[in-house]
């Protein structure tokens, strides 16, 4: 029973070291990015983050808690495993890349409108959050897969390295 409770913690402490790091690495940026920023471009960037996050959904499509379902359901065939993992993984990468590529086509017809009312944003931030909306929707895809093959360091790894990514764009 006490090695049970040890692995216990000593995962959570893990996962949840990783999520204090990303949310710290975010907490400390957010100074730095808002010195920068007007209180109308702080306003454009959260339109973007709310955005984002709306089609993110989208990307997801529920894949993450599917494949999480069905690889506990198929345990003891790890062929049966390693084809929902892939499968899932193209799947979001497939719609991903579809809203990555139309997304780019509208960059234009977005840059129109957004000139016509004169908000702080270039098409170069656009661009940006595409990639920022695309990477979150794989990365967090594959802190899934981390998290049901038990890597934990893995996952704090990429967890961590993906906030600082973000953060830098």
């Amino acid at each position: 029973m006490d090695r049970i409770f040890v692995r216990i913690l000593k995962d959570s402490g893990v996962y949840g070291g990783a999520d204090f790091f990303g949310k710290f690495f975010y907490f400390i940026s957010f100074p730095i990015i808002a010195s920068y920023l007007n209180p109308e471009a702080y306003g454009v960037l959260e339109i973007l983050f709310t955005v984002s996050t709306l089609v993110g959904i989208f990307i997801g499509c529920g894949m993450n808690n599917a494949a999480g379902r069905f690889y506990w359901e198929n345990q003891e065939f790890k062929d049966a495993q390693i084809k929902i993992i892939s499968s899932g993984l193209f799947t979001q990468l497939s719609i991903g890349l579809f809203f990555f590529l139309i997304g780019i086509l509208l960059i234009p017809l977005f840059m129109s409108l957004i000139n016509k009312v004169n908000w702080p944003i270039s098409s170069i931030s656009l661009f940006s959050t595409l990639i920022i909306m695309c990477m979150y929707q794989w990365i967090q895809y594959v802190l899934d897969v981390l998290r049901l093959k038990f890597q934990p360091w893995n996952f704090f790894t990429l967890t961590v390295a993906s906030r600082i990514f973000s953060i830098s764009l």
